[in-house]
């Protein structure tokens, strides 16, 4: 049967009576009494080799409890004891006689790990077969010598130490790569609501374009907010989904109310936002209806994206700078990745000017990465002037 979990789930001694049947075939029984600091009780498990199956059960030590302590602050690594020195194996005077008719000598290892938690002894005890034939054939008429028993002993607990901070060792590593998971998510998290916040950004700043140009105030509602952030087309449709919201909203409600038209959820709709762009060479580009020609969409939008940045950074009384206005950006990207956009948007970004002068002012402006891609330009066109005005 394949496992259903990892070996460190749960208790470790359990683990432990589970996988010592591999090392020792056929033994009799395992139990283990180990202190649950989880439980903070002391608790007991048996594994029994019951049909050529092993079965897991539990040991009822309720009334055991004090002998089963006084054993647990011995501080013998291992003991050899007979069936019954084992306190929970004595429950009446019937079983006792019963086990001294029996009698088999010293066939039962009990084993002593340190617990943590408690500062005493953890408890495995391991019921070998009458003849001891777990370690291979055994002569029925001969015994384990003293030799033998001290190497099985010490094999058999530093085998359980071993499998104890292995499996320490595997839950601490699974509970790091947990962490790092966890610190991902949330850092996901936060990227996305930075990318939400972004959009709400963009659509006020586009609905302050409408405004300025119809002379009236739009404004976005809660319901509106809520459904904008949920938006995951292409940025470009946000201006044609703000045009038609405050197109409806003034529609819905030819009255002016307080300070503004206000857009509600319904106003906005995601479907029909694909934006037909003109497919206009750099040299002739110019903008019809409003429409940006396809060669300038990608620097259009790389600099709407870092002008809302730019904005929010305003916001905070913070100076533009590369790595304020990347701490705003909806994804993550370094100062030097801004400035190789922009080095490679250039030319496109002085063409962008020209068509788009009242654009973009926070960024042209004040941010200087965006000043500089202008002025190498500028610079580069001047001289190249100047090379050609000179005589031969």
């Amino acid at each position: 049967m394949k496992r259903q979990s990892f070996s460190f789930a749960g208790d470790s001694e359990h683990f432990i009576l589970r996988s010592v049947t591999s090392l020792l075939p056929g033994i009799e029984k395992i139990v283990a009494v180990y202190y649950s600091a989880e439980q903070r009780n002391l608790l007991a498990f048996s594994n029994n080799l019951m049909n050529e199956e092993y079965m897991f059960g539990v040991i009822d030590i309720v009334n055991t409890m004090p002998a089963l302590e006084r054993i647990r602050s011995d501080n013998a690594a291992y003991t050899w004891l007979r069936t019954d020195d084992i306190p929970f194996e004595i429950s009446s005077k019937e079983k006792i006689q019963l086990i001294l008719n029996n009698e088999f000598d010293n066939r039962v290892l009990l084993i002593r790990i340190p617990n943590v938690f408690d500062q005493k002894n953890d408890l495995y005890y391991f019921y070998f077969n009458q003849h001891l034939n777990n370690f291979g054939d055994i002569d029925d008429k001969k015994n384990l010598s003293a030799g033998n028993k001290t190497v099985i002993g010490n094999l058999l607990r530093n085998t359980i130490k071993m499998q104890l901070r292995i499996l320490d060792e595997d839950r601490e590593i699974y509970q790091g790569l947990n962490e790092n998971i966890q610190v991902e998510q949330q850092e996901l998290k936060t990227m996305r609501e930075k990318y939400r916040d972004g959009l709400i950004d963009f659509c006020n700043n586009h609905l302050g374009d409408i405004s300025q140009n119809t002379g009236k105030a739009f404004i976005l509602d809660s319901g509106a907010i809520d459904k904008i952030r949920e938006y995951k087309g292409d940025i470009s449709g946000l201006r044609l989904m703000m045009e038609r919201a405050a197109t409806l909203a003034q529609s819905y409600n030819p009255k002016f109310i307080h300070n503004g038209y206000r857009i509600s959820e319904g106003h906005i709709r995601f479907d029909n936002l694909e934006v037909k762009h003109l497919k206009v060479p750099v040299e002739t580009g110019k903008v019809v209806n409003g429409q940006v020609p396809v060669v300038y969409q990608r620097t259009y939008e790389l600099l709407d994206r870092l002008e809302i940045a730019a904005q929010k950074v305003q916001a905070k009384n913070m100076v533009l700078t590369s790595a304020n206005i990347c701490m705003e950006l909806p994804m993550k990207i370094s100062p030097p990745a801004i400035s190789d956009a922009l080095k490679n948007h250039q030319n496109k970004i002085i063409s962008l000017h020209k068509l788009f002068p009242d654009r973009w002012k926070i960024i042209i402006g004040g941010f200087r990465p965006v000043q500089n891609a202008i002025m190498n330009l500028k610079s580069k066109d001047k001289k190249k002037d100047n090379d050609e005005d000179s005589p031969a």
